[in-house]
């Protein structure tokens, strides 16, 4: 059985990922098959709809690819967003997973 213990190591893994690297998340207005993904530390974190595509990733190269995006006549505008972390990016899923994830599992049953 897991205990409460356990389970403290979930927010301490979410805070790690937090602060390990400047994290960019940009609203383009776009069609996410026009944008030049790869081989960018950027990742698609939502499509909220046809032309609208929220990236996350390492800051720079996000503010690469939306400003790219514009220049290009790909997006119509691109808004950097201000987030305290991209919690619905690939760059969390470390921190979902694992034995910090695992170690809920028991906590708060009988």
């Amino acid at each position: 059985m897991q205990t409460a213990a356990d389970a403290l190591g979930v927010p301490h893994k979410m805070a790690t990922l937090m602060l390990r690297d400047p994290t960019g998340v940009a609203a383009v207005q776009a069609l996410v098959d026009q944008l030049a993904l790869e081989g960018q530390l950027v990742s698609i974190a939502g499509v909220n709809g046809p032309t609208q595509v929220t990236l996350s990733g390492a800051a720079a190269a996000v503010d690469a690819v939306a400003q790219a995006a514009q220049r290009d006549k790909l997006a119509a505008r691109a808004i950097p967003l201000s987030v305290s972390a991209p919690f619905h990016s690939p760059a969390m899923r470390p921190g979902t997973s694992g034995p910090a994830i695992c170690a809920l599992a028991g906590v708060g049953r009988a």
